[in-house]
């Protein structure tokens, strides 16, 4: 009976790793797409969080926009210092990363190229990207499936216009 059971079990477990196996088989862009969606949108909420408790962002001079390696500012938001009610110190994490991800040349997307930051830090100047004027005070990009740094254009995937680009991938896949 228990020989039974573990056919069973074992059955079971074969075919839903051939159904999860054959789902992002056969979607692997669309799944790249939306893994890096989720992850610029995490390191804008975190980046925007530490940016709300300490009135600065990680690494940036107070009198000049940043280019920064995203890296070294997904590490520091991994064990943000902080004050708890008791006033004890203890860290906060605002992001998680894919530590296999992170290597000489920064934060990888899953295209295996490294994602772009830039950190504005003077309110009253205008953020550009390319051809682009951002209202935000953070821009996180990444090259998008064709692995070339179009400046927010062609394929990247842009934290300006990641609702644009929901949208057009909800078009895409037949959601309304």
């Amino acid at each position: 009976m228990k020989w039974v059971r573990c056919v069973s079990v074992g059955t079971i477990f074969l075919l839903l790793s051939a159904t999860i196996c054959t789902f992002s088989c056969s979607r692997p862009e669309s799944y790249k797409k939306s893994q890096t969606v989720a992850e610029v949108t995490e390191f804008m909420f975190g980046i925007e969080a530490v940016y709300a408790e300490k009135g600065e962002y990680p690494f940036c001079s107070k009198s000049v926009n940043a280019v920064t390696n995203l890296s070294s500012v997904l590490c520091f938001l991994q064990a943000v210092p902080c004050l708890d009610k008791e006033g004890k110190e203890r860290t906060i994490s605002y992001v998680n990363i894919d530590k296999e991800r992170d290597n000489k040349e920064g934060y990888t997307d899953p295209w295996g190229r490294p994602y772009h930051l830039i950190l504005k830090s003077d309110k009253s100047s205008v953020l550009k990207v390319g051809r682009f004027d951002i209202s935000n005070n953070v821009a996180i990009w990444s090259n998008g499936p064709n692995r070339i740094n179009e400046s927010g254009e062609g394929d990247d995937i842009c934290s300006w216009n990641i609702a644009v680009f929901r949208k057009k991938e909800n078009m895409h896949n037949g959601a309304r």
